[in-house]
């Protein structure tokens, strides 16, 4: 860990009082930062991935926030943010950004923070503007050696690459997920042949090192043959090419899971050729994200291929609510009872097996046939053909997939939706009145759905 030059007393009440005043601002000077970076990086303004802008972000805020916590003491930067900053100075190595954009990028957090030091009101005080000199010099000295730390890092990763070649990370892969240019780097052949994307959801606990033997594990005990990662996620490319199964694919995965700290895995698509690799990461992203709330009994990886009609109808929510409500009108008044839409779901998710029905809906087997001959008048017809029972398990998804939705805009929005139109929210709620008692559900003690009393509040901060 570096030190900055020591200060005198008078210099570091200054430096204290200074970063006090900044403390609360530092959300701001980080949007600052950022805006800067687009406006001034090319190469920072060319990042399409959300979630490499999410870790820009990271890497920014701890910038702003290790400088100030550094003022205050007139010391070092705290060892926790600093390892932040250095994690990602070596991804932007694995992302194929540039020394010169990374040092740029640092360059101008520290510009952006010396402005607002600069204009702290503190200097309106007279005894304050002589000590200017000193903070100047603290202020670059700190800058320098955070600048020399992050060519370090830098450089030390690149080395790590260049001498590990029998990683399989592909630059190439990188550049695809990144939607940059794959203009001079080789294509792998494996992404002209028959594959698909999985993404890992890795412990939130791994540093850099320990993912990047994770990525190794999974090309050793899969059929992984490219990976990379992005955002404490692995990013992995599976061959499917000759005989196997995409099923006996799926099964490998699932054997990772709860092995090597990983938590779920989310499968795109197949792919022919790198537009559809991109594709098939954007689908695997997506399976990641609406899986665990659409099918929370499931194993853990989820299949974009079972969620595509699920994901296409959340696109258009009011002609999703029109096809829920649709199908599940002969239920009728039974739909009241709270019990009666997570058993349908649970029974038809499982095949009809009633032990498992019942240890998903953690009920006893007598109460899950009590339950089942109650429904008995509306099932029988339903699950007669299979067409119809596929429907309604659909029906039954895109519902708790558009509660849930309905609920995160709530959440969100809070107050800020109350001189919203009423008409114009239409679209995130049920009309019929077999859905008016529970609107919102989540996970609860009758297994997949629990009854949240929010209808009267939510009309009333949206009426």
């Amino acid at each position: 860990m570096f030190e900055p030059q020591s200060t005198t007393l008078a210099v570091s009440r200054l430096l204290y009082q200074i970063a006090a005043g900044l403390e609360a601002e530092s959300d701001r000077i980080t949007l600052a930062v950022i805006h800067a970076y687009d406006f001034e990086i090319p190469t920072y303004r060319a990042i399409s991935d959300q979630r490499m802008r999410d870790d820009v972000f990271v890497v920014c805020e701890a910038i702003v926030r290790g400088w100030l916590r550094a003022m205050s003491t007139a010391g070092p930067m705290e060892f926790d943010i600093l390892r932040i900053i250095l994690e990602g100075v070596r991804r932007r190595v694995i992302q194929r950004i540039e020394l010169p954009a990374v040092l740029q990028a640092f360059r101008v957090a520290m510009r952006v923070l010396w402005c607002e030091i600069a204009g702290s009101p503190i200097w309106n005080i007279q005894t304050n503007k002589g000590l200017l000199p000193e903070v100047v010099t603290w202020s670059l000295d700190f800058a320098d050696q955070i600048s020399s730390a992050v060519a370090g890092a830098y450089t030390d990763q690149s080395g790590l690459i260049a001498a590990e070649l029998l990683h399989c990370r592909s630059t190439y892969l990188d550049a695809v997920l990144s939607g940059g240019t794959t203009a001079g780097l080789d294509c792998p052949s494996v992404l002209e042949a028959r594959h698909f994307v999985a993404v890992a959801r890795i412990s939130p606990n791994l540093d850099l090192v320990q993912l990047e033997k994770l990525g190794e594990a999974l090309r050793t005990k899969s059929r992984v043959v490219l990976w990379t990662v992005r955002n404490r996620n692995i990013i992995t490319v599976l061959d499917w090419s000759g005989d196997v199964t995409r099923a006996h694919l799926l099964r490998d995965l699932e054997r990772l899971v709860g092995e090597e700290h990983i938590e779920i895995f989310g499968v795109g698509g197949t792919a022919e050729g790198t537009i559809e690799t991109r594709q098939s990461y954007v689908e695997a992203m997506a399976s990641l994200d609406l899986g665990p709330d659409v099918m929370p009994n499931k194993n853990c990886v989820y299949d974009f291929q079972d969620l595509a009609p699920i994901s296409a109808m959340l696109e258009q929510p009011e002609q999703a609510w029109r096809f829920v409500r649709g199908v599940l009108e002969p239920v009728g008044e039974l739909s009241k009872r709270s019990w009666v839409l997570p058993t349908l779901e649970a029974y038809l998710a499982n095949a009809g097996s009633l032990k498992v029905v019942a240890n998903s809906l953690q009920i006893h087997p007598n109460t899950l046939k009590y339950r089942l001959k109650e429904l008995r008048s509306f099932t029988d017809a339903v699950f007669a053909e299979g067409d119809r029972a596929r429907t309604l398990l659909l029906a039954l998804r895109v519902r708790r997939a558009l509660s849930l939705q309905t609920r995160q805009f709530h959440t969100e929005c809070g107050d800020l939706v109350s001189d919203v139109d009423q008409s114009k929210l239409d679209v995130f709620q049920p009309k019929n009145s077999f859905f008016t008692s529970d609107p919102f559900s989540s996970i609860g003690k009758d297994g997949l759905y629990d009854t949240l009393k929010i209808d009267s509040h939510f009309d009333s901060i949206t009426g």
